[in-house]
């Protein structure tokens, strides 16, 4: 009977000592974006959601962020109870305590940083937080984080900077350079029919050739590594 009763406390204290404690809304956020919309906040886009210790003590709790899928540039931060932090914290603690209920939200920045928007790109990513009580990891709950982000890629270069590049000689009798600041990726020359008819990955310092090319007018485009159009440079071939 002794040893019966013993073995009913233990299963009762370690099924108490399992019980989760913790709860989090929603277990699917998700932050939608549109980087043509100036009224919003283009540079901060918000995943929500708020972790609540339904335990009648104060507890420490870890979180941690797993990155599954975004677009290069992004940057993933997680903002809780306590700050936001860089993109380069993917773990934390934080305390709550009882009935408490405190942030756990997540942002995607699309150009990589607060500042600017130069840069930025739309897309789609997902992000998981797991969290856990400080020395009890049966006390933990996941929760996901899904980012659409829309509108046009944003060039990393300035109006100002866009103006100065410029093709070299032009006319040209067998090659042309480009001058001014870097940011092209690919220079791709078509036609008048609009058929491209050579491209090129950007070098500084490059020569790129045309002696072939019969005599007339072309079409040089210059796009970014983001594959957006930067300038359309009328080149003629003499």
């Amino acid at each position: 009977m002794r040893l019966a009763l013993l073995l009913f406390a233990s299963l009762l204290f370690f099924g108490t000592n399992a019980q989760v404690t913790l709860t989090l809304d929603p277990l699917i956020s998700q932050g939608f974006g549109d980087l043509n919309d100036a009224t919003t906040n283009r540079k901060d886009v918000k995943a929500a959601a708020s972790v609540k210790n339904t335990s009648a003590e104060t507890k420490t709790f870890i979180w941690t962020l797993t990155v599954e899928s975004k677009e290069q540039p992004w940057a993933v931060v997680v903002c809780d109870i306590n700050s936001c932090y860089d993109s380069t914290v993917v773990t934390e603690q934080f305390n709550l305590m009882a009935g408490q209920t405190g942030t756990m939200d997540v942002h995607v920045y699309p150009s990589g940083n607060l500042i600017t928007l130069d840069g930025a790109v739309p897309g789609t990513g997902v992000a998981k937080v797991q969290i856990r009580e400080l020395g009890n990891g049966d006390n933990q709950i996941t929760g996901e984080y899904q980012f659409e982000i829309i509108g046009d890629a944003i060039s990393s270069l300035s109006e100002f900077q866009i103006a100065q590049l410029e093709l070299f000689p032009n006319p040209t009798t067998d090659y042309f350079e480009l001058k001014g600041p870097i940011g092209v990726k690919d220079i791709t020359i078509y036609n008048l029919l609009g058929t491209p008819v050579e491209r090129f990955q950007y070098q500084e310092g490059s020569k790129y050739d045309m002696s072939s090319f019969p005599k007339g007018i072309y079409l040089v485009t210059l796009t970014d590594e983001k594959h957006q159009l930067l300038k359309t440079v009328r080149l003629q071939k003499s």
